[in-house]
């Protein structure tokens, strides 16, 4: 399924956005700027092998918490970073689902941990 799906948005891409790429001369940035492409698609490849040891590692509603705690946590790292503004509204926001994710450790904690029929130190 991966080589099919990979080859059509090869073609789809080179169809829609090779010329405008070819004009703004793409190909040079690219050969001028590797090791920044490089180290984009190693750290691309980096994630998507960490989510999967952590979905084999843990239950489904823990993956969901981690997904559903992402943005607040980019926000924050570009809050702090970047020195970016939030309105009110959004801080209350992802305080409550940085809140809401708290919790869920801290009782999952308390119960001893794990899923059901989950076996941790299965890789």
């Amino acid at each position: 399924m991966t080589l099919p799906a990979t080859l059509m948005l090869l073609a789809m891409s080179a169809a829609l956005e090779l010329q405008d790429m070819r004009r703004q001369g793409a190909g040079r940035i690219i050969l001028e700027q590797w090791p920044f492409f490089a180290a984009a698609g190693t750290l691309g490849l980096a994630v998507n092998i960490l989510a999967n040891v952590i979905i084999k590692l843990s239950s489904a509603t823990t993956v969901k918490l981690l997904g559903a705690v992402r943005g607040p946590m980019l926000v924050l790292t570009g809050v702090l970073l970047f020195a970016e503004t939030v309105t009110p509204l959004q801080f209350v926001g992802y305080s409550l689902a940085l809140a809401g994710f708290v919790w869920y450790n801290l009782a999952k904690a308390r119960s001893g941990g794990g899923a059901k029929g989950s076996n941790p130190g299965k890789v």
